[in-house]
C-alpha cells in the first residue's frame, strides 16, 4: 500500500484516500471536466464517440449519480431537467425514458428508439429516491418512487425456476421459445438492496436472490458475460457462440462486486466466483484485456484506461495491490490531465468516476445498500 499512496501523493492528495472526507463538486477534478467536456449547460450528456453525439439515459442516469456524490445540486437539477424533457416519449415528467436520444434522419433532433434501458432506469430511480433521502427533498423521492413503479411494471418479469428479474428493457427481451434475453451488468446489487429501503415490499428481496444467483451461474472460467440467455431446463448460456464474449459490458460486473459492502453476504463468494480477471493479472499482465471470448479462454486487445479505472475496487477488495498499483499507474500514464485516456471517450470518463471515485473514497455503498457520499461527514 506504500507504494500506492506515494503514487496519488504525486497526483491527487493522500486525504482523497481516507474516510471522512469533507468534499464539493469543486474538490472533485474528474467530475470538473466531465461537466466541461461532456455535459452541456442544459443537462444533457453527450457521448461524442458515437455517430453525430446521442444522447443514452444511461449517460443521463449515472451523471445524476455522480452529482448526488459530488453534492452538486445544480448539475444534479439540470441533468434531471433535460432527461424529463426530452427522454419521455409520452413528454411527461415520469416515465421510463427512452434510451437513445440524437439527430434523426429529418435532420431534427429527438428519440432514436423509444425502448428503456433498465440500468439507467435502476440508476435513476435509485439516484432520485437517494438524493430526496440525502439532501431531504421530497419531490425527488417522488419521482424516484414514480420511476420504481414503472420498473416494476414494465422491467420486471418472474422467470420460471429463477423468480423475479429486471430485464434489459420494456421491450424485445422476453421469452422467445422459453429462452429470455439478460445482461449481468444491468444488475447491480447494491442498488437492488438500496431499492429494499425505499420500497418496502418483498419484490427486491425476491429480484436480488435471482441477480445473485444469475451471477454465480452465469460466470465461466470465473470471467462475466456481455449478454447471456436464461432457459428454466437449460440454465444461463450465451446468446450464441459469436456473442459469447465479455468485453464493456461485462467490465462492469467486476465493478460493482467490487464496490459491494465488506459485510455484504453476496460479496466474497461473488469475488470467488469472479477470480478470472484476478487470474489474468497474476499472470503477470499489467492491463485488463478489452475482451475475452468465454468459448476458448483466449484474451485480446488491451482494454481502455476505463477499464482500469473499473477494476479498482474489484483488485482492492479482493487485496490485490501489486495489480492494484499497475493500474494506477497505468490510469496516470494514460491520462492527460483529470480526464481519462489518451481519446477521452465518454465511456472511460464514466468508468473512471465509479471507479476512481470509490477508490478515493468519496462515496461507499452501506451494507443495505444506501449511498455514503463524503461530503455527508461534514453536515
Amino acid at each position: 500500500m506504500q507504494a500506492i499512496h506515494h503514487f496519488y501523493l504525486r497526483w491527487l492528495s493522500i486525504a482523497m484516500l481516507v474516510m471522512p472526507l469533507s468534499l464539493n463538486a469543486a474538490d472533485w477534478p474528474l467530475w470538473t471536466a466531465f461537466k466541461d467536456k461532456f455535459i452541456q449547460s442544459d443537462g444533457r450528456v453527450i457521448d461524442y464517440q458515437q455517430a453525430n453525439g446521442i444522447t443514452t439515459s444511461e449517460g443521463q442516469a449515472y451523471a445524476l449519480f455522480f452529482a448526488l456524490v459530488a453534492n452538486d445540486k445544480a448539475s444534479f437539477e439540470a441533468i434531471l431537467q433535460w432527461t424529463e424533457n426530452h427522454l419521455c416519449p409520452l413528454q411527461t415528467d415520469i416515465c421510463l425514458p427512452a434510451w437513445r436520444w440524437g439527430q434523426q434522419l429529418s435532420g431534427d433532433w429527438g428519440i432514436l428508439d423509444p425502448n428503456s434501458a433498465s440500468d439507467a432506469d435502476l440508476w435513476l430511480a435509485y439516484s432520485l429516491l437517494e438524493a430526496g433521502r440525502l439532501w431531504q427533498n421530497t419531490e425527488y423521492s417522488d419521482k424516484g418512487q414514480a420511476i420504481l413503479a414503472h420498473i416494476k411494471q414494465q422491467e420486471v418479469a418472474t422467470l420460471p425456476e429463477l423468480g423475479p428479474i429486471v430485464l434489459p428493457g420494456r421491450l424485445g427481451f422476453e421469452a422467445i421459445n422459453g429462452w429470455w434475453q439478460l445482461n449481468p451488468s444491468y444488475l447491480p446489487l447494491q442498488l437492488i438492496a438500496g431499492l429494499s429501503f425505499h420500497d418496502d415490499t418483498a419484490l427486491w428481496p425476491a429480484v436480488y436472490r435471482s441477480a445473485e444467483i444469475l451471477l454465480r451461474q452465469s460466470e465461466v472460467q470465473g470471467y462475466a458475460h456481455d449478454w447471456i440467455h436464461y432457459h428454466p431446463r437449460h440454465g444461463f448460456l450465451p446468446l450464441n457462440a459469436q456473442a459469447n464474449i465479455g468485453s464493456y459490458d461485462a467490465i462492469r460486473v467486476y465493478l460493482w462486486l467490487g464496490m459491494l459492502h465488506a459485510d455484504s453476504p453476496s460479496r466474497q463468494r461473488l469475488l470467488n466466483a469472479y477470480s478470472g480477471m484476478l487470474h489474468w493479472f497474476n499472470q503477470g499482465y499489467r492491463w485488463p484485456p478489452e475482451q475475452i471470448d468465454l468459448t476458448t479462454g483466449i484474451a485480446s486487445g488491451r482494454g481502455p484506461a476505463g477499464f482500469s479505472a473499473a477494476l479498482l475496487p474489484y483488485l482492492d477488495s479482493l487485496d490485490a495491490s501489486q495489480a492494484l498499483s499497475a493500474q494506477l499507474a497505468r490510469i496516470e500514464r494514460k491520462s492527460d490531465g483529470p480526464l481519462l485516456g489518451e481519446y477521452q471517450h465518454y465511456y472511460d470518463q464514466v468508468l473512471g468516476l465509479f471507479g476512481l471515485g470509490w477508490y478515493q473514497a468519496r462515496y461507499r455503498f452501506s451494507e443495505d445498500g444506501l449511498l455514503q457520499p463524503a461530503w455527508l461527514e461534514q453536515d
